[in-house]
């Protein structure tokens, strides 16, 4: 059905007991409404319907292409290309600035295969403090992306592999 702008919604545990459903069921159905804009939520006052006709305003009209016209994508939603349009170029570059001038000489050559032994360490305890993990720094291999990381789990397994038809090409392609 339809509920009028304003109406209240019961409390989420009210719902989820109503209708025999988990009340995280019923915080993340409410969630997500009021981040699509059709609720509106305020602690102790409860949740209640948006006026979506009011708070979304007169509606533009789409301009037409002539048929078969070609246009230029406004977004880039090919999958593991991050959008880069605001990547923070000054401090990246002196990040990496500092990081070449502070960096030993033995930084700066080939090195273990598995990656900088300060970072494997450094992860190795971030896994113990964080997520209770045991890994010593020698069980650790440092990827440079994802790519490389399905390419050496896959040597390492060996044998046949199965990929998901919908999945990430470069995981099918690595494989």
């Amino acid at each position: 059905g339809r509920l009028a702008p304003g109406t209240l919604l019961p409390p989420s545990r009210t719902l989820a007991a109503d209708l025999g459903l988990a009340r995280n069921t019923v915080a993340d159905a409410y969630a997500e409404l009021v981040a699509e804009g059709w609720l509106a939520s305020r602690q102790g006052s409860g949740t209640w319907v948006v006026d979506t006709a009011r708070a979304s305003g007169p509606v533009a009209p789409v301009p037409l292409r002539p048929h078969g016209a070609r246009v230029a994508p406004v977004h880039n939603l090919m999958p593991g290309s991050p959008d880069v349009a605001e990547f923070p170029r000054n401090q990246w570059a002196a990040s990496m600035r500092r990081a070449l001038t502070n960096a030993p000489t033995e930084a700066l050559r080939m090195g273990d295969p598995r990656g900088r032994p300060e970072l494997r360490s450094a992860l190795a305890e971030y896994l113990a403090r964080a997520r209770g993990g045991r890994a010593s720094a020698d069980s650790i291999v440092i990827c440079a992306g994802v790519r490389q990381a399905v390419q050496l789990l896959a040597q390492t397994l060996g044998g046949p592999m199965a990929v998901e038809a919908y999945g990430l090409f470069l995981f099918r392609d690595a494989l």
